[in-house]
């Protein structure tokens, strides 16, 4: 039996259970109720009386029930940021302040949470080590590098040496922005991946 040729009776489950499949997302709803449907195609022979279609369906529970067993891990998976993954985020975004130890202690408690995928935890770790405190090293070089010494000898013309290149001065502007925007970035990635539910992972 095709599934366009199910009986009245489990045509009237399945469109029971399409109804009840409303709360389950489009794509695992579609999934579930094609599974069904193709199961019931398969298990009630051509010609099957009320009963034998009543057997089948009892087999398979009410509609109710079989949504309620899918959607059961969705529905008490709930968030998972806590204090655990809102104290990594913030660490690892600014711990690198605190001496670099509070950085350090940000990527152990990103990589001993359950919240996040290994490769969620590679690019918390690894796009800039130390947070928004290696911008401070920019900063720094930075300045010493645009910082120039002047000297006048009798009545010389004042000779000046140090101060870097207008293009080396560009590239640590771009180091410097690079340095700040991706740090928050990463933070925010970490946020909306800890709000994953975990049987998606």
């Amino acid at each position: 039996m095709t599934a366009s040729t199910l009986p009245p009776l489990a045509t009237e489950w399945l469109d029971r259970l399409r109804a009840a499949a409303g709360q389950l997302p489009a794509s695992e709803q579609a999934d579930l109720v094609s599974e069904i449907e193709a199961h019931l195609a398969e298990s009630i022979p051509p010609g099957a009386s009320e009963a034998e279609v009543r057997k089948a369906l009892d087999r398979l529970g009410t509609p109710e029930e079989i949504v309620a067993e899918a959607v059961g891990p969705l529905a008490h998976a709930g968030p998972r940021r806590g204090t655990h993954e809102w104290a990594a985020i913030i660490l690892v975004l600014a711990g690198g302040f605190l001496f670099g130890v509070g950085w350090i202690a940000g990527v152990v408690l990103l990589w001993t949470s359950k919240a996040w995928t290994v490769r969620d935890k590679l690019i918390g770790t690894l796009v800039v080590p130390g947070g928004l405190a290696l911008a401070n090293l920019f900063l720094l070089f930075a300045l010493d590098g645009a910082s120039q010494t002047c000297t006048q000898v009798g009545n010389q013309p004042m000779v000046c040496s140090g101060g870097e290149s207008g293009l080396v001065t560009g590239l640590i502007v771009a180091g410097l922005i690079a340095c700040i925007v991706l740090p928050i970035l990463t933070a925010i990635y970490l946020a909306r991946r800890a709000d994953r539910p975990r049987h998606s992972l």
